[in-house]
Order: structure tokens, then sequence, then C-alpha cells
């Protein structure tokens, strides 16, 4: 078996994550130092990482928010906006759920 039996297989199940760290593992020497659960897991966690970030685009895409890059810290609380910065503030912390 060589490498591009390994990359086809990968590409065949959909794996794009864990595609990328395998050629990372295979340019980096480095990762020849590390025992095999070390290079395994590192290939399953960037798989999932892929996963991760893969689904808070598709979310962000399907949420319509017109500034993606909003940010809290960036909201003005000035009057004619009419924004209670206490209220805002308290509902940023997310308590409410927690408290039911």
């Amino acid at each position: 078996m060589n490498q591009t039996t390994v990359i086809n297989k990968i590409n065949d199940l959909g794996y794009e994550g864990l595609k990328e760290a395998y050629l990372r593992q295979i340019e980096d020497t480095n990762y020849t130092q590390l025992n095999f659960e070390e290079r395994f897991y590192n290939l399953i966690e960037a798989q999932d990482i892929f996963l991760q970030n893969k689904r808070i685009s598709r979310n962000l895409r399907a949420s319509k928010i017109k500034d993606k890059q909003a940010a809290v810290e960036d909201i003005e609380y000035n009057a004619t906006r009419n924004i209670d910065k206490q209220n805002f503030q308290s509902l940023i912390t997310m308590d409410f759920i927690r408290n039911h």
C-alpha cells in the first residue's frame, strides 16, 4: 500500500480534514517522532475541526446575517438607538437560558 492508495481512500470517504492533515504529516518530518496514537489522534482531530468549521460556515450562511464580522463589543449604546446597555449586557451572558 502506498500514499496514493491511502489518499484515494480518504477522498472516497470524503474526509477532507483528515486528508489535509495526512498530507501535512507526509511533508513534515517532525511527525515521524510521534507514535501511532499521536499521529492518528492528530488526523481525527483535524477531521473533527474541519467538520466544526464547515458547520459554522453553513450556519452563518443560513443565518442571513448581513454583517458577519459584527461583534458584541462594537455595539453603540447611544440614545438614538434606544438600547439599554445594562439589559443588553445581561442578555449577552445568556443567564436567561441557564435560569429558564
